[in-house]
C-alpha cells in the first residue's frame, strides 16, 4: 500500500511531471473525462458545470446529483420519456460496469 500511496501522490503527466507514476490499478475515466465533460456541460443548463470528481470513485451507482442531471438530459434528448435517476448507473471503470452488468444479467436469468 505504501507504494500505491506514493504513486497516487505523484501522478505522471507528460508535460509537467514526466518523472511521476502511472497508477494502473485504478480504473477512473481520466483519459476520456475531458471529452465527456464538454458534451455533458453543453447539454446541461446554462451556467452549470459538472465537478471533476463526478467521474471518480464514490457511491457505486454514481453521484446522485449527476445521475439526476443525466436522467433529465436523457428524458429530453433520446429517451423522450420519464427516466428515474435510481435506474441510472454511472461508474468509474470497465470492471465496475461489467460487474454490475453481470449482476443484472444473472438476476434477470433467475426470474
Amino acid at each position: 500500500m505504501e507504494e500505491f500511496f506514493t504513486a497516487w501522490s505523484n501522478p505522471y503527466e507528460p508535460a509537467t511531471n514526466p518523472e511521476g507514476y502511472l497508477v494502473l490499478l485504478v480504473a477512473e475515466n481520466k483519459l476520456s473525462w475531458d471529452m465527456l465533460r464538454r458534451r455533458l456541460d453543453a447539454a446541461a443548463a446554462e451556467g452549470k458545470q459538472l465537478p471533476a470528481w463526478v467521474a471518480g470513485y464514490n457511491d457505486f451507482r454514481g453521484e446522485e446529483r449527476f445521475r439526476a442531471a443525466l436522467a433529465r438530459m436523457m428524458e429530453t434528448t433520446f429517451v423522450h420519456a420519464p427516466v428515474d435517476k435510481d435506474c441510472v448507473l454511472v461508474q468509474a471503470g470497465c470492471s465496475a460496469i461489467l460487474d454490475s452488468l453481470a449482476w443484472c444479467v444473472c438476476a434477470c436469468a433467475r426470474v
